[in-house]
């Protein structure tokens, strides 16, 4: 991605601004509801995204037992989200049947984030049954912007900065794709 950018574009990466970003947003514990639970013998790991031509934040989540049916991963966007007086499954944007990596590892995807709200806060859950109980993960909050923006500070202080760049650029496209489509829809 980052060797798509113009000149002048490769001038905006080099002094890289986090202020370009939007904050993340922190979970309202009083909108949870039900998705406030977290099982004991349950972790999740730190989210990723991926480059590949789209932009698509991964999941991945552990326990210690075999959730009975597997584990089902809903999300909000920030919109849907704020809009929410209570997050349930069902004023959820989107959900999906996580994918069993083997070893109780189960793996989602959200990749339907579009060009204008990039560096927005993305909202997960993940939903399991517990021997007969319904539980789920607790809502996590993530942002590619803050992705980003947390790759290039851990990496700044590092030899080796693979990731410096595409983070960069990515947080470039994200702050002039949102500067676009909000003229352009204004």
């Amino acid at each position: 991605m980052n060797a798509g950018l113009t000149a002048e574009q490769r001038a905006l990466v080099a002094p890289y601004d986090a202020s370009m970003m939007d904050d993340m947003v922190a979970v309202d514990p009083a909108k949870v509801g039900r998705f406030a639970y977290n099982s004991a013998g349950f972790t999740s790991r730190k989210p990723s995204v991926s480059f590949d031509g789209t932009f698509a934040i991964n999941y991945y989540f552990t326990s210690s037992f075999a959730p009975k049916n597997g584990m089902k991963l809903y999300y909000w966007t920030l919109a849907d989200y704020n809009a929410a007086d209570v997050l349930t499954a069902e004023n959820a944007t989107g959900s999906m049947d996580m994918t069993n990596l083997g070893g109780n590892q189960f793996w989602g995807q959200v990749d339907s984030i579009v060009e204008k709200n990039i560096d927005e806060t993305v909202f997960v859950a993940a939903v399991y049954t517990y021997g007969n109980v319904e539980c789920a993960t607790g809502v996590l909050p993530y942002s590619v912007g803050g992705y980003c923006e947390a790759m290039i500070t851990a990496e700044a202080n590092a030899e080796s900065q693979p990731m410096t760049p595409v983070c960069s650029g990515a947080a470039v496209y994200g702050y002039y794709a949102k500067q676009y489509f909000a003229k352009l829809y204004a």
